[in-house]
């Protein structure tokens, strides 16, 4: 019954661990596009956020489904590993929820951002 939330665990710290050191090298790599060339660096930087806010919508639905899937699961499946799979799915889409709502914010303010330093430009 405790496999469902250690694979659960285990795919969430994995996950934690990738974006940590990910982030770092970007990090690095957008500090040096954007010491290279400030405006081709905020261009792509634009493309790249308008991109990226249109799939937030896709994932509240998609998320949202997936906890509608864990919900069925543990509703209508009689074992308690099939009950524990059902609330694991659920504590994987809601967390992937919780973490999409401030990653959105935090686009729409950096892409925000690019555009006035676009318009100063």
């Amino acid at each position: 019954m405790f496999l469902p939330f250690l694979l659960t665990g285990l795919l969430a710290s994995g996950t934690g661990l990738d974006l940590m050191f990910s982030n770092e090298k970007r990090t690095r790599d957008y500090q040096q596009a954007y010491d290279a060339s400030p405006s081709e660096f905020l261009a792509s930087e634009k493309t790249h956020t308008e991109g990226f806010i249109k799939w937030h919508p896709y994932t509240l639905y998609g998320m949202s489904a997936l906890i509608i899937v864990g919900l069925a699961l543990f509703l209508f499946l009689p074992t308690a590993n099939d009950r524990a799979a059902g609330l694991a799915i659920i504590l994987r889409g809601f967390s992937i929820l919780f973490l999409d709502h401030f990653s959105e914010e935090h686009t729409h303010r950096y892409h925000a951002q690019i555009m006035t330093a676009l318009e100063r430009a």
